[in-house]
């Protein structure tokens, strides 16, 4: 079966890097697709898309493939014509205004606002993109999971969607286990319980840590995560064996307050991955784009596969640079 995914354009190179990193994972192999700017058209049976859909976090909407056109009007209204449902047309971009004009009067004349069956009609690049809507709930969700809505909130923690992002690319499967050694006050480990997924969360500070077991107790997640107090340049680390890593490591201040500089911080946290984390696995993770170079340096250095590398602008005052590493 052919479905379409509209991937949320705010973060398009995170949105797409998020799709093939969770293709990769449900699958367990890299699969090809048909993509039109934000809009992806995958082949794959319901049960898997509806994982797929599960995890996304930056998918706007997805649907059914009906029909993919090129820009004729008369091939549009011939496959719609026996549709009885609620026709929405949307021109993105790249079709002729006229002939979107007159596929809308069409079809508006045409729409049953009484059905529950709603077909989207969508203009982008010459392309038609016909497929009926199937609801998902996204933005609810994800508000009852922000971070001033936790039990414990922590200023300048990620926001739900971008941590659910992290533990995405990181390609952990349900059943396996996740370590975020800069857990704060748990905000990947709630993301990773939300989908099966058992969290190693480590930090230094007793305040994030015992913030991390009150919200990962708030939100029923406590069978899935361990919290552990300590440094994570520590030996501690080298006891585990773990699926995959996800983590936002501090910056500024945060890290000033660990005792060491940012790029020392750095130069552990990345010498330290490849012994824990299994072979053929990945690490997901941010870095500050004043480090970017050094940083870069120090993953090749130990051995280690730039998968991804990924800017991500959060305010006007930071840049981070999001990598995807793997372990030979």
């Amino acid at each position: 079966m052919m479905f379409v995914l509209r991937l949320a354009n705010d973060y398009p190179s995170l949105a797409k890097a998020e799709l093939r990193a969770v293709l990769e994972a449900e699958l367990g192999y890299s699969t090809n697709f048909i993509q039109l700017g934000e809009f992806v058209v995958l082949d794959l049976c319901r049960e898997y898309v509806e994982r797929i859909v599960h995890r996304l976090a930056l998918l706007k909407e997805f649907g059914q493939l009906i029909s993919l056109l090129n820009e004729d009007v008369d091939g549009v209204v011939s496959v719609l014509k026996d549709v009885n449902a609620r026709f929405d047309v949307e021109r993105v971009r790249g079709f002729g205004s006229k002939a979107a004009h007159k596929l809308y009067e069409i079809l508006v004349s045409r729409s049953n606002a009484r059905s529950n069956k709603k077909v989207k009609v969508v203009l982008v690049d010459g392309i038609v993109l016909i497929y009926e809507y199937i609801p998902r709930k996204r933005m609810a969700v994800f508000g009852t999971r922000e971070p001033h809505r936790r039990p414990i909130y922590r200023p300048g923690a990620m926001k739900a969607e971008l941590a659910r992002v992290f533990v995405n690319l990181s390609r952990v499967r349900r059943g396996e286990v996740l370590m975020d050694p800069f857990c704060g006050v748990g905000g990947f480990a709630i993301e990773a319980c939300t989908m099966g997924i058992s969290t190693i969360c480590i930090d230094v500070d007793k305040r994030m840590v015992e913030g991390c077991k009150e919200n990962v107790e708030f939100y029923e997640c406590k069978g899935l995560v361990e919290v552990i107090q300590s440094d994570s340049s520590r030996r501690i680390m080298k006891s585990f064996s773990v699926d995959a890593i996800a983590s936002d490591p501090p910056y500024g201040r945060q890290s000033v307050s660990r005792g060491m500089s940012l790029t020392e911080l750095y130069e552990r946290f990345v010498s330290w991955i490849p012994e824990v984390l299994r072979s053929g696995r990945y690490a997901a993770f941010a870095v500050p784009k004043d480090i970017d170079g050094y940083v870069k340096d120090r993953i090749r250095e130990h051995g280690m596969v730039i998968v991804e590398r990924l800017l991500n602008r959060v305010h006007g005052g930071l840049t981070r640079i999001v990598y995807v590493v793997k372990v030979p």
